[in-house]
């Protein structure tokens, strides 16, 4: 996930744009957990160097595989995440990545803005009802006759 920068160096102030698809970003943890990306991560924006670095903005979209938190039910939920970062060549502050050559790289910025992006808990509906906490049945599909008193 490489864009030009060599180019936005030589011409400072000049704003350039971009548009690139990625089928496979890996790898994606969070904690103990792996995520599985549903779809390939679309990516469009610009930048523009000044003096000191090279700023970044644009958007991301793709979807993940998760469980619903409520009754387990596979689902796929969509991402969609705006940046606005900055590259520099050298630098101490952890919020700015570093870039070297003529290119710009990308991936540890979009691996960030998906994990950012993903909730801590998702679910198939609003509405979803969850599993009996007696017999562990999917109440979505009807009443288990367990009679739980909530």
């Amino acid at each position: 996930m490489l864009i030009p920068a060599g180019l936005a160096c030589k011409s400072p102030g000049q704003i350039f744009s971009f548009t690139f698809e990625v089928a496979n970003l890996e790898p994606l943890g969070l904690g103990a957990d792996r995520i599985v990306l549903a779809q390939p991560v679309a990516v469009a924006g610009t930048y523009v160097a000044d003096a000191e670095g090279i700023s970044v903005r644009g958007e991301l979209q793709t979807a993940f595989r998760t469980e619903c938190a409520r009754c387990l039910k596979l689902l796929e939920e969509p991402i969609c995440s705006a940046f606005d970062v900055r590259f520099h060549k050298t630098s101490d502050d952890d919020e700015v990545y570093l870039y070297e050559g003529d290119f710009l790289d990308l991936t540890n910025m979009l691996r960030d803005h998906v994990l950012l992006a993903i909730p801590m808990k998702s679910v198939c509906s609003l509405s979803c009802k969850g599993l009996c906490q007696t017999c562990g049945a999917n109440l979505n599909e009807g009443d288990c006759g367990c009679n739980v008193q909530e």
